[in-house]
């Protein structure tokens, strides 16, 4: 019994420990998390066949086998993590850049309008007009992106977008 425990159960549970040791890698050291993963998985596939080389051929399964393909499942789990992690990083981060551009468009689309309200009010104003040639209006809403929803401002303003210009029924200043 003791030349099993100091030759497959001891260094199996060691290199589960050390497979460990990804979890306190930041999430951006790729290199050494994956050296260490892709390591610890190879480490324990050789010391798996190694044992079951020098085991007699049997037809039923052993607790040594179960210990070890334990030991693996959670070697493998540990890399699985790291993929998992660097995937949902990727992720979050893609969609915290494509809520910033949609903020950044519809900021610059806010200052056009207002743009072009100042400088049709002016017009008109100056021609004895009302002050209503452009018509203005922002409404808080959801702008609904695929999976993602983006909390945004919508402003319509005539002269700018012909497609969005529509009649205001009623407009309230």
């Amino acid at each position: 019994m003791g030349y099993y425990l100091i030759q497959i159960y001891i260094p199996a549970g060691l290199i589960v420990i050390i497979s460990w040791v990804s979890f306190w890698l930041h999430r951006n050291a790729t290199p050494a998390r994956v050296a260490l993963g892709v390591t610890t998985v190879l480490t324990m596939t050789t010391l798996m066949s190694s044992t079951n080389a020098a085991l007699p051929k049997i037809s039923y399964i052993k607790s040594i086998d179960v210990y070890l393909g334990t030991c693996f499942v959670m070697v493998f789990a540990s890399l699985l993590e790291y993929a998992t992690v660097g995937y949902l990083g990727k992720r979050i981060a893609m969609r915290k850049t494509r809520a910033q551009l949609i903020a950044k468009i519809a900021e610059q689309h806010r200052q056009r309008c207002l743009a072009h309200h100042a400088a049709s009010s002016s017009t008109s104003t100056a021609d004895g007009g009302a002050g209503d040639a452009a018509v203005l209006v922002a409404a808080n809403s959801e702008a609904s992106l695929g999976r993602t929803s983006v909390s945004a401002h919508r402003y319509r303003c005539d002269g700018l977008n012909p497609s969005a210009n529509q009649v205001i029924q009623n407009p309230t200043y």
